[in-house]
């Protein structure tokens, strides 16, 4: 599928990474307005050899001002949902042209369905608390969702993480499951960071070895059943 395939009011979803870090950026896409809009597009994807689709203008939450997309150094990946299934464009461009009133999502690439994990995960919503490698002791934090191989948690703004970055460890992740009453210690290292607009960093980590206790629980999430006596 072709970005200019996709349909008015379809969810965006833009992962923008610089080296290691990452921010994830939601927009949706628009009719194009007008004539002249449409044959500016047509025009733009000639010359340049790509496929054109309008999203909605993407502005700075404080600012109000449209984001620039600079390509040096940055890669840009896209996600769109479609009946469920996950599509991905891994090479993408965010460009305005002539102060248009939309970013312009541009790609020559077909997007592919993708599916991004490898082991059985379940969201949690739990809380918990985490030792970051160089940080001020044990940090409340939010166990956004748990694999056998990998768990993800969220930071509260301005939290002292040491500024861990991907390849850091963490010394343990520790926090309860209330419908079991099992409580977990792991130990994980840092595989991407995301950063959102409300100051909240998402931590997805790699355990340090794949457990049977936390694959155990999962799988017996997923199937509804709880742990023997």
């Amino acid at each position: 599928m072709y970005v200019n395939e996709l349909s008015p009011g379809e969810k965006v979803l833009i992962r923008v990474e610089k080296g290691m870090n990452t921010v994830e950026l939601t927009t949706e896409v628009l009719a194009v307005s007008s004539n002249m809009e449409y044959l500016n597009i047509q025009q733009q994807e000639k010359k340049l050899h790509t496929k054109i689709i309008p999203i909605k203008l993407i502005t700075d939450p404080k600012t109000k001002v449209a984001i620039s997309f600079p390509e040096r150094n940055i890669v840009y990946k896209v996600y769109v949902v479609r009946n469920k299934v996950p599509y991905l464009w891994r090479k993408v461009q965010i460009r305005r042209f002539e102060m248009s009133p939309s970013h312009l999502l541009m790609s020559s690439e077909n997007g592919q369905p993708t599916e991004r994990r490898v082991h059985a995960r379940i969201p949690l919503g739990l809380p918990g608390t985490a030792r970051f490698l160089n940080g001020a002791g044990a940090l409340p934090v939010t166990i956004k969702n748990l694999s056998g191989g990998g768990i993800a948690l969220v930071t509260e703004p301005n939290a002292d993480t040491g500024a861990l970055r991907s390849g850091f460890v963490i010394q343990d992740i520790t926090f309860t499951d209330p419908e079991t009453q099992q409580t977990f210690v792991l130990s994980a290292y840092v595989v991407r960071s995301t950063k959102y607009t409300n100051g909240k960093i998402l931590f997805g980590c790699k355990l340090n070895s794949k457990t049977v206790e936390a694959s155990l629980f999962v799988h017996r999430k997923l199937a509804g059943d709880q742990p023997a006596e």
